[in-house]
């Protein structure tokens, strides 16, 4: 994993090393690390700058701590997004609306959590084909990194019907467009990692999905151009 190069982990600033080291699971502080570095080489690439020059800032609106949406206040044009699963990590910059999510093809999908996320015929679809689990999953990620492009919160998520979508599954990396909506969703399953990936994007901008490897260890980014 990205982690797994000390170039990379020393262009964490010494505020990401405290707040790095403050985690007490260590696969939490890992996903912390690589979300950052992640975060720092698409930005650095998107603006020409090394890794190590790019300062990211983060601040909930709510209570003001040093967590939430990454931004860079240099560069405010530029948007960030993150999202992690289990030590999966998936982190994207581009030059306009944006959002992703990541979640385990395992994750649970029990009735009662369905009735939490899908709207009725959302539901309807998922049940009604054989590989429930896995629609499950990508129905999920489709809605939650729209609500984070949109900078909303999970209580909206029944609010939010994305039926009319198509369900089904990927053998590479999948890009279609919602005219009403005017977004673009990029989605993909990494069978390496287990992983269900979804970016959102306004349908201004064009995409590509780039992998960073290392190892044994894979950690997918997105990058708008």
């Amino acid at each position: 994993m990205l982690t797994d190069h000390q170039a990379l982990v020393d262009c964490l600033s010494s505020d990401e090393c405290l707040r790095a080291a403050v985690y007490l699971r260590d696969s939490d502080r890992q996903d912390f690390i690589a979300g950052h570095l992640l975060l720092k080489v698409l930005a650095g690439r998107a603006l020409c700058l090394p890794a190590r020059h790019v300062e990211l800032f983060q601040q909930c609106p709510s209570c003001g701590g040093p967590h939430g949406r990454p931004s860079l206040p240099r560069q405010p044009r530029l948007q960030l997004a993150l999202a992690h699963s289990e030590g999966v990590v998936l982190a994207a910059v581009g030059w306009g609306l944006l959002g992703v999510d990541v979640e385990r093809r395992t994750a649970p999908t029990s009735p009662q959590l369905l009735d939490r996320f899908l709207t009725v015929p959302e539901q309807r679809r998922v049940l009604g084909r054989e590989d429930a689990q896995e629609a499950a999953v990508r129905a999920w990620t489709r809605k939650e990194a729209l609500l984070k492009a949109r900078g909303q919160s999970l209580e909206q998520i029944r609010e939010v019907d994305l039926s009319h979508l198509p369900l089904g599954r990927s053998s590479g990396v999948r890009t279609f467009r919602d005219r009403a909506l005017k977004l673009t969703f990029t989605e993909w399953t990494d069978l390496a990692l287990d992983a269900s990936c979804c970016v959102v994007a306004g349908t201004d901008s064009s995409s590509r999905v780039r992998d960073f490897s290392s190892g044994s260890g894979r950690t997918t980014a997105y990058r708008q151009t």
